[in-house]
């Protein structure tokens, strides 16, 4: 392979309007979940909960492969360091200007 990765480096306060690559305003995601991240179907509360779109978004498939299964429950992978945990003046700019709560 030529280093490609299933994971992605993803900005929650986005990097062309923020210019922040600082770890705590980032995320890593499969491809999928970032791009639905970035299209604002999902984003984070600030206790590091799911929520995702609802009405607006409807979504067919395999029950193991539903965004919404994800509703509510906390991020199950974080660093050991809390310090470099999403920091919640990025999420909160994430769901004022991304997500689309319906």
């Amino acid at each position: 392979m030529d280093g490609a990765t299933i994971v992605d480096a993803a900005h929650i306060h986005r990097f062309a309007d923020s210019g922040n690559n600082d770890p705590r305003n980032g995320l890593a995601l499969s491809k999928n979940a970032h791009w639905m991240f970035d299209e604002g179907l999902w984003t984070l509360a600030d206790d590091l909960t799911v929520e995702v779109v609802g009405e607006a978004f409807a979504e067919a498939g395999p029950d193991a492969l539903l965004l919404s299964q994800y509703r509510g429950r906390r991020l199950a992978h974080l660093p050991r360091d809390p310090a470099v945990w999403p920091d919640p003046a990025h999420l909160d700019w994430h769901r004022r200007n991304v997500y689309d709560a319906g």
